[in-house]
């Protein structure tokens, strides 16, 4: 249970936010259950296996101030990016190694200070690059200064191979910044699924995405996730685009905010629904056509179909249906509206709306394109492995309610 003893450390930094009667209250739990026919979701910590090989990664209290606490990016098969902030006496460099029980060779990566956020020199944003790593392997990382540790060791597990057929599972879900005890109950429950990576729909903090909207309810609330388990996000209409470029290091092309990125068997494409033009289509078309993994899922912040309170994109659906239905795709995942729903396949594409990730809930209808839907607080862990995928709808109470199984 290690990471539920983390959790209490994230909540304390946010100051009492839980209580904030600014933001709406939602619904912790469902009121019905959808497709329940196949194995529930496995309940253990994520990270239980990293602590148990390398640490909790705590930072000193003798060693300087680290303001936002290391994070991954960018995380490969070969390698991943470490970032966090400090004063002008951070940390220096990045050590790397195996487990005890399997020593991989003691290397550092040098910090680079790639932006000073204020006018003190208390917020410099750090990165550091971690290459020629092996693939699906645990590694330990740990900040160093002067050759001197100034963090204990934390875990993280390399992506798996291409085409090695290694089962990958993941975490979704959207609309989650907003520091209360909806975001939190969320949080609680995405330690209870043994997930990969994880994945976020969009309005990331509330209400604008500024730099302390993301310091409060994004990066102080999931700390205990972030530093062993890269985040790939989409932006929402909530979220300022400037801000979402600096301290998301994704696998972009110049100054968009759509993406694209393999991991294992899956093709992962982020979308910028905000601004869906001629641009990023013709791209998109690119990408979906050149990739050559067994699985692709796309991500984005409004949804092509929903009942919700906002309703479907109509024009984003008129754009992107023919698109996902020519390549194709096996799911779109998508927020905007908060709740979940699950759409029936449309054209051969399975999308579902996951937008309960901690803002409140709103009512959500029913539409001639419904499979299931409900006004609960949630986020989906799905698992993929020999040809079949299979999403999980758990509530913020940790109830399992929906299931989707794609096969091959």
């Amino acid at each position: 249970m290690t990471f539920r003893r983390s959790l209490l450390t994230g909540a304390a930094l946010l100051g009492g936010a839980a209580s904030c009667t600014t933001n709406q209250s939602g619904d912790l739990a469902t009121s019905k259950t959808g497709d329940l026919a196949y194995p529930l979701a496995e309940r253990r910590a994520p990270d239980a296996e990293l602590v148990a090989a390398c640490g909790d990664g705590a930072v000193f209290a003798d060693t300087g101030a680290i303001d936002r606490t290391p994070y991954l990016q960018r995380l490969t098969a070969t390698g991943t990016k470490v970032m966090w902030t400090a004063g002008v006496d951070g940390a220096t460099a990045v050590r790397v190694d195996g487990p005890s029980a399997a020593p991989a060779g003691v290397r550092e990566a040098p910090a680079a200070a790639v932006l000073d956020g204020a006018a003190s020199a208390s917020n410099i944003e750090y990165e550091s690059s971690v290459d020629g790593l092996e693939p699906d392997r645990v590694y330990c990382y740990s900040l160093v200064a002067d050759g001197q540790p100034i963090t204990s060791p934390a875990g993280f597990r390399t992506a798996p191979a291409p085409d090695s057929g290694a089962p990958v599972s993941f975490v979704a879900f959207g609309d989650s910044g907003s520091g209360n005890g909806d975001q939190l109950a969320i949080l609680d429950q995405l330690g209870t699924v043994p997930f990969r990576l994880m994945i976020h729909t969009g309005d990331i903090a509330y209400e604008s995405g500024t730099l302390a909207e993301l310091e409060d309810t994004f990066f102080a609330i999931y700390a205990p996730l972030l530093r062993s388990f890269a985040m790939f996000p989409s932006i929402g209409n909530h979220d300022d685009s400037g801000m979402f470029r600096r301290v998301f290091d994704v696998p972009r092309t110049g100054d968009h905010n759509w993406y694209s990125f393999d991991y294992g068997d899956i093709h992962f494409v982020a979308l910028d629904t905000n601004d869906f033009g001629s641009a990023q289509e013709a791209w998109l078309r690119t990408d979906l056509a050149a990739s050559d993994r067994e699985w692709t899922v796309v991500f984005g912040h409004h949804p092509p179909y929903s009942s919700g309170e906002h309703g479907s994109s109509t024009d984003l659906r008129a754009k992107l249906a023919a698109i996902f239905q020519e390549h194709p795709v096996d799911l779109v995942l998508s927020g905007h509206d908060h709740d979940y729903e699950r759409v029936a396949p449309q054209g051969g594409v399975h999308y579902v709306v996951t937008g309960g990730g901690g803002r409140g809930t709103r009512p959500v209808g029913t539409s001639s394109f419904t499979a299931f839907s409900e006004q609960v607080l949630n986020f989906v862990y799905v698992e993929v492995q020999d040809g079949r995928l299979l999403l999980h709808a758990i509530d913020a109470e940790g109830t399992e309610f929906d299931q989707l199984l794609i096969q091959h």
